[in-house]
């Protein structure tokens, strides 16, 4: 029994510790979009703050109703083989040549999927980083 309430105390400790650790970094990217800086520098160590934005194609469970729409652009443009049933990377790299007719790709393009994923990342200052304090 000792075992089990051990675990279930670190796993509570986890949890919590969770919860602190996206406070802390939902402060760390509010405080670096008002600064409008990606670097943030503490003692030992400096946290960056970087945003990818991507484009993908619709998927089947979260926009069903523009994947078929996609689908049947593609197809009635007759270029569906050349995009292999709709494969993600072969559709955008087909989107960034002249396959497509302006008015294809100007649809196709508007039915993309665009995410943005930022990282909050932590690295060691170099002793140079240290000594400007």
């Amino acid at each position: 029994m000792q075992i089990a309430d051990k675990f279930i105390q670190a796993k509570q400790q986890v949890e919590a510790a969770k919860i602190v650790l996206e406070q802390a970094r939902q402060l760390l990217l509010d405080f670096a979009a008002d600064q409008e800086i990606t670097t943030i520098r503490g003692h030992d160590a400096k946290v960056k703050v970087s945003h990818t934005t991507r484009t993908k194609i619709p998927t089947r469970t979260k926009h069903p109703d523009a994947l078929a729409l996609m689908e049947t652009t593609v197809r009635s443009s007759g270029k569906w083989e050349q995009v292999s049933a709709l494969n993600d990377k072969k559709l955008r790299d087909a989107l960034q040549t002249d396959l497509f007719d302006q008015g294809t790709k100007a649809q196709l393009q508007s039915l993309l999927v665009t995410s943005t994923e930022t990282r909050v990342g932590v690295a060691r200052l170099s002793p140079r980083e240290r000594e400007d304090d």
